[in-house]
């Protein structure tokens, strides 16, 4: 960074075009006055292109105005060029479209007319589900009805008209975010790097998993770690990894002593340091610091790299990732963990009745049924304020594991004997 420089963020930049053409529009070129102001005022003002290239500009350069995303003046926080590029990539991504209207266009790839079985035993979820999703059969763009087994092999029987296959879903995000695939605090999980699981393309397979409850109407994880989000977001190279982060207890502890100045701490880890490519010779209280806060990025993201890669590909299922990556904040919440409080709204915001004419003695029967309903939802939100956890196990169970809050509403099937998995005997 130029001492008293003015920095220039910039976006759709041709490097192959010359940077300047003619406008046509007044905001547009209120936009080049402003950056060729600060290029008159600061002839070394530094300009920065989302492609990573940066040059120093002059009062005679011409920027595309399309291309201005924001400008620093000499107050705001100086971080450094790489720092700038990572954040203006992310700030570009981003265009707050609501996920629900994300996630139903995604599901228009989904082909009705076609279906992918799955036999799930209860018991072996993910051992179930990852064989289906492993034959040469399988479509991810199929329909997906689930017939759920039990101990003896036979179907439970349910016809699955979205119910049986949202339980699935929500089992398979749960067993598979529980399982060997993920290391870490429940709010903030890595990829767990396993070489069995490696050979077996597990961690191709979870990301299939994850891509496709998503599109399919269930759950998403919302465990993911931020920091293994941002990395699938923009790449794992710009991803800044805390000590904190790191989940071997042993290791996490060593290298916060090594960063507060302990180094006999560095002795305790020589050989994962040495492995990680951060090794150097202790010589002062800034080399251990920077030893220290190196480490973690390979602890957590380096040493799974393959795994990494791999998962990236199966989370690309259906465009899933692509969607991802231009609409980070809005899918943040449903690969991260987002702390969700029971209340009224929140809950009964999920349900949308189907009701009869208004004046029919259905109608005034539903009415009565919706009171009863409304009236239990506010108890709850007040035995919630009172944290009494007996009661609420259940509720909370479905309210925060189906997690289905922020991508698709629930419907009430009063009057479909199909839609609401009641089967009528035929008429001998």
């Amino acid at each position: 960074m130029i001492p008293g420089s003015s920095v220039v963020m910039t976006s759709n930049y041709d490097a192959h075009q010359a940077p300047g053409f003619q406008l046509n529009e007044g905001s547009s070129r209120s936009l080049t006055n402003n950056v060729t102001d600060i290029c008159e005022e600061q002839p070394d003002a530094v300009i920065l292109l989302n492609d990573g290239d940066p040059f120093v500009a002059s009062s005679s350069s011409m920027i595309p105005a399309s291309s201005v995303v924001m400008m620093l003046n000499d107050d705001a926080p100086q971080a450094s060029g790489s720092q700038l590029i990572e954040e203006s990539s992310w700030s570009l991504m981003e265009n707050n479209r609501d996920i629900t209207e994300i996630i139903e266009k995604l599901a228009e790839e989904i082909d009705e007319s076609r279906v992918s079985y799955f036999n799930i035993s209860r018991k072996h979820i993910w051992e179930s589900a990852r064989l289906t999703m492993s034959m040469k059969s399988f479509c991810p763009s199929k329909r997906i009805d689930v017939k759920f087994m039990d101990d003896l092999g036979a179907s439970e029987g349910a016809i699955d008209s979205g119910g049986p296959r949202r339980e699935f879903l929500t089992l398979l995000m749960e067993n598979l975010i529980q399982g060997a695939l993920f290391v870490g605090p429940d709010e903030a999980k890595f990829l767990n790097f396993n070489s069995r699981s490696m050979q077996n393309d597990d961690y191709f397979y979870a990301g299939v998993a994850i891509a496709l409850s998503i599109v399919h109407g269930g759950p998403g994880p919302q465990l993911i770690s931020p920091s293994l989000f941002k990395a699938l977001m923009t790449n794992p190279e710009a991803t800044v990894i805390s000590v904190e982060e790191v989940t071997d207890p042993m290791l996490c502890t060593n290298l916060q002593r090594l960063a507060s100045g302990d180094y006999d701490a560095f002795n305790n880890i020589e050989s994962i340091i040495d492995m990680a490519g951060t090794f150097a010779v202790i010589k002062d209280h800034k080399t251990a610091r920077k030893v220290a806060l190196d480490t973690p990025h390979w602890y957590c993201l380096g040493r799974n790299r393959s795994a990494f890669e791999r998962f990236k590909e199966g989370l690309n299922t259906l465009g899933v990732l692509e969607t991802m990556q231009e609409n980070p904040s809005s899918f943040s919440k449903v690969m991260c963990h987002q702390p969700q409080q029971f209340t009224y709204c929140s809950f009964s915001s999920l349900m949308e009745p189907e009701l009869n004419l208004p004046g029919s003695s259905k109608r005034n029967t539903e009415n009565l049924v919706l009171s009863f309903w409304r009236t239990l939802l506010t108890e709850i939100e007040v035995w919630n304020s009172m944290k009494d956890e007996n009661d609420l196990t259940k509720w909370n169970y479905f309210y925060q594991n189906d997690k289905l809050s922020d991508i698709m509403k629930l419907s009430l099937y009063q009057h479909h004997n199909e839609k609401s998995h009641e089967i009528q005997t035929p008429i001998e």
